[in-house]
This record gives structure tokens, sequence and C-alpha cells, in this order.
């Protein structure tokens, strides 16, 4: 699923880094200094989930937007740090016109609530 959401979403402008999993996700983000605006995660992820994984990022980006994706829950698995900002979930399968519409929703949210 990475492959073609990475595609879709470099073809529509935006700017993509990918990792294999959560731990190699925040040694990215750490070690590089790099401020993000959008994180997309899987709820389901072997080793570090993506709710805790958003949970962490925030920690040091706080107004981190998160768009959580999941083919196995239909409710936004909610966290303290959801509060500052915005997160949304997004069903598997989607099509592309699907994600392209919840990134471009999330992004449109203020950051700090």
């Amino acid at each position: 699923m990475r492959g073609p959401t990475q595609h879709i979403l470099r073809m529509h402008g935006y700017t993509v880094h990918e990792t294999h999993d959560g731990m190699a996700a925040l040694d990215l983000v750490h070690r590089q200094a790099m401020h993000i605006d959008l994180l997309i995660t899987d709820i389901v992820m072997p080793g570090l989930n993506g709710r805790e994984l958003a949970r962490r990022l925030r920690g040091s980006l706080q107004s981190l937007r998160v768009l959580y994706v999941s083919g196995y829950s239909d409710k936004l698995p909610l966290t303290p740090e959801d509060d500052r900002a915005p997160s949304i979930l997004l069903q598997k399968p989607f099509l592309p016109e699907e994600l392209i519409r919840k990134v471009r929703e999330i992004l449109n949210q203020p950051a700090e609530r």
C-alpha cells in the first residue's frame, strides 16, 4: 500500500518521506530534524503502531496533523495529543481521489486548536 500511496501523493505535488515501519519513521524525523506537515500512518503496524508513532512525533511536533489509514477499524484512535492538532481516518481500500481529498481536508484545518 505504501508504494501506490506515495506515488499518488507525488503525482499531486506532495513531498513524501517513506519508511518501512514506525521506528524508522521516528528515526528519520529526529535524525534529520525535519519538519513535516502531515503523518500518514496505518493504525495497525508491527512493533510501533500508528497511534503510538503519532503520539511520539507530536512530542516534538505538537501541530503535526495525522491521517490514520485502516482496513480494520472504522474508529479514529484519538489520543490526548489529538486535541492540539487535527487527526482523521481513511478506510482501506480507498481510491486515489479519496486519499487526495482527505489530505487536502486535513491540511486545510488549523494546526493549533
